[in-house]
């Protein structure tokens, strides 16, 4: 349409492309039923920004009918994909804009390299995909990564890797497909600071982070659940202890129970959920024990001499960007015990 001044209004392009380069077999392969094709992308740029806002999905009730057992149905089980052998896909310098809660989050890759081979009969395929020089981009927060690596595929059950490794700075991972169908065991070592480029406030974490875990179902939208313990964890720089918290994850949910943070100055254990959208809305239960008032003060301004500890239960509500919560607690103060010697 036009603008009240006669100009044609302009929407940033979704997607820009300098050039492409591809190659398609001889007929004589079309006959057997399979194209062999090849394909090299310069410098594509995606910006999905601007889509319109949907909600999230996950967050919307399911209609259920009472006593029968819900199936999901595999996100990928609804793309089909023709015969063909992709025998070399190369994009270089590409970059991807999109939204992560308020905000948007830029993804830029230096170069992917990959191959995939589909089933004439049955549905699905194979594929080997590298990434290297990946960069994710959120407000002044960066994550990077040097190289990604996977072999999977895709059959009646969704995507799945067979294996599949990360290196990046501050991260190493990897995951390994077991027997049992869409059931992949994770290992991952990080520097939780990393999340910050999800959420703000995770970027003042530091500590040696280590998750073990499962990740089941279709690569699209699995159920991931597993350990979590984090050596010398520490907020800006003041060291609170070890923690450990059992982890699941699905869409946008992150959930957090048994969790245990143990240290000199006392000990927390109790349950935390978040959701990464929006606000990215945070409820907790937490209970605190023994803790050491002169050290948590000291995580939050200058030291301030107290000789007390305290004991109480927590309920955290509100969000976390911006920050919002809604804290209630009960307990009690007692004098900490100062132990002295005599000659």
């Amino acid at each position: 349409g036009k603008s009240a001044c006669g100009r044609r209004s302009r929407r940033p392009a979704l997607v820009r492309i300098t050039s492409i380069d591809a190659s398609l077999a001889a007929l004589s392969s079309l006959a057997e039923g399979r194209a062999v094709v090849s394909v090299r992308v310069e410098s594509p740029t995606f910006d999905l920004s601007q889509l319109p806002k949907t909600d999230d999905l996950s967050q919307l009730p399911k209609t259920e009918t009472p006593g029968a057992e819900t199936k999901r149905t595999p996100a990928a089980a609804s793309i089909r994909v023709p015969p063909l052998d992709l025998t070399e896909l190369e994009i270089r310098h590409a970059a991807l804009k999109f939204r992560m809660g308020n905000t948007t989050a830029d993804l830029a890759v230096e170069q992917l390299r990959g191959e995939l081979k589909t089933g004439i009969v049955r549905q699905g395929f194979t594929a080997a995909l590298t990434v290297s020089g990946a960069e994710l981009r959120r407000k002044s927060y960066r994550a990077k990564l040097d190289e990604i690596h996977a072999e999977g595929g895709m059959d009646g059950g969704g995507l799945y890797v067979s294996s599949a490794s990360v290196t990046g700075d501050r991260i190493t991972a990897t995951a390994t497909a077991t027997r049992v169908p869409h059931r992949h065991v994770v290992e991952a070592t990080f520097d939780p600071g990393l999340l910050g480029v999800v959420v703000d406030e995770l970027s003042l974490v530091s500590g040696q982070a280590h998750v073990t875990g499962t990740v089941t179902g279709d690569l699209i939208d699995p159920l991931s659940e597993g350990q979590l313990t984090v050596q010398q964890g520490a907020i800006a720089h003041h060291v609170l202890g070890d923690l450990s918290t059992h982890v699941t994850h699905r869409g946008a949910k992150l959930g957090f129970d048994n969790v245990r943070l143990s240290g000199a100055g006392g000990q927390v254990t109790g349950a935390v959920d978040l959701v990464v959208v929006k606000e990215v809305p945070i409820h907790g239960e937490l209970a605190w024990q023994g803790i050491d008032i002169e050290r948590m003060l000291a995580i939050i301004g200058p030291e301030i001499p107290f000789n007390d500890q305290f004991s109480a239960t927590t309920s955290v509500h509100g969000s976390l960007d911006p920050l919002d919560l809604d804290v209630k607690a009960t307990g009690s103060l007692q004098p900490t015990l100062v132990s002295t010697t005599t000659d």
